[in-house]
C-alpha cells in the first residue's frame, strides 16, 4: 500500500526585502533621495536621446551607440526604481513571487538587448 501521508509542505508566495531597515523617518528621506535621482537619470538620458536624434552632426556610430545606451539606461531604471519608490512610500517591504519574476524577466530582457548591442548582433 502506498504511503499517502504528506510531510510539512509550504509554498512561498512573497519575499520580504530587508535592505534599508524599518525606520519611518529614513523612509521619507530615502524616497525623496531616490525620486530626485530617478528624475535626474530620466532627464539626462532623454536629453541625450533627443540631442542624438535631432542633430544631424551626431548621426555617427559612436553617438548612435550612446543613444542606445541612454535608451537602455532609461528602461533599466524604469524597471526597478518605481517599485522601490512605491515600497518606500507605503512601507510595504514584500514582493510577490510573480512580481519578482516579472521584474527579473524585464531586467534580463534589457540585459540581453545590451549584450546584442555591444556585439552588433541586432
Amino acid at each position: 500500500m502506498a504511503d499517502t501521508e504528506q510531510g510539512n509542505q509550504m509554498s512561498i508566495t512573497e519575499f520580504i526585502l530587508m535592505g534599508f531597515g524599518n525606520i519611518p523617518k529614513l523612509r521619507v528621506f530615502l524616497f525623496l533621495l531616490f525620486l530626485a535621482i530617478y528624475f535626474v537619470i530620466m532627464a539626462g538620458n532623454i536629453l541625450i536621446i533627443v540631442l542624438v536624434v535631432a542633430d544631424q552632426h551626431l548621426h555617427t556610430p559612436m553617438y548612435f551607440f550612446l543613444g542606445n545606451l541612454s535608451c537602455l539606461e532609461t528602461c533599466y531604471t524604469s524597471t526597478i526604481l518605481p517599485w522601490m519608490l512605491a515600497s518606500f512610500l507605503t512601507g510595504d517591504r514584500t514582493i510577490s513571487v510573480s512580481g519578482c519574476f516579472t521584474i527579473l524577466f524585464v531586467w534580463f530582457l534589457w540585459s540581453d538587448r545590451m549584450f546584442c548591442l555591444s556585439c552588433n548582433v541586432l
